[in-house]
């Protein structure tokens, strides 16, 4: 179970590779993130659950900054931490939803990524169900965003 809450939160981490070649509008801080730095946040974190998909170590170790935070349940996770995991555990994600995507201007250059995600995965011969409220800061760097922090919440059901 350990091993499959580091995956989906590093997938959730994983999702501040930069796209721009230019860099888009930055909003002001404390307001809400609309247009493209939305929308490329929100396209980054989809690109990192698809990468725990494929068990896609190198997107994470390119996404996550050298000393990214993922907080669980279980304690800290590196980002070396989650990306040898991604590579060595036995789950397969089966799918995923995630919904209520917000994303928040804390400076030019931070945003802040919440979300909730559901996902069915099979660890060996285990379903895992899960259902997490997520956290991830985004800092710009250059051109591209990099996860820096990542926690996430039991949803109640």
């Amino acid at each position: 179970m350990r091993d499959h809450v580091g995956q989906r939160a590093v997938a959730s981490i994983g999702v501040l590779v930069g796209l721009a070649a230019c860099a888009p509008p930055r909003p002001a801080p404390g307001h809400a993130a609309s247009g493209p730095v939305r929308e490329e946040i929100i396209a980054i974190e989809r690109q990192a659950w698809e990468a725990w998909k494929r068990k896609d170590a190198a997107f994470f170790r390119n996404l996550l900054l050298p000393n990214a935070v993922y907080v669980s349940a279980t304690g800290l996770s590196t980002r070396e931490d989650i990306a040898h995991g991604i590579e060595t555990d036995n789950c397969k994600v089966g799918g995923y939803v995630l919904r209520n995507e917000e994303v928040h201007s804390i400076s030019p250059d931070v945003a802040l990524l919440t979300l909730r995600a559901m996902s069915d995965v099979m660890c060996g011969d285990q379903p895992v169900h899960s259902d997490a409220w997520s956290t991830t800061v985004y800092v710009r760097s250059g051109d591209t965003w990099k996860a820096s922090f990542h926690q996430e919440t039991d949803a109640q059901r």
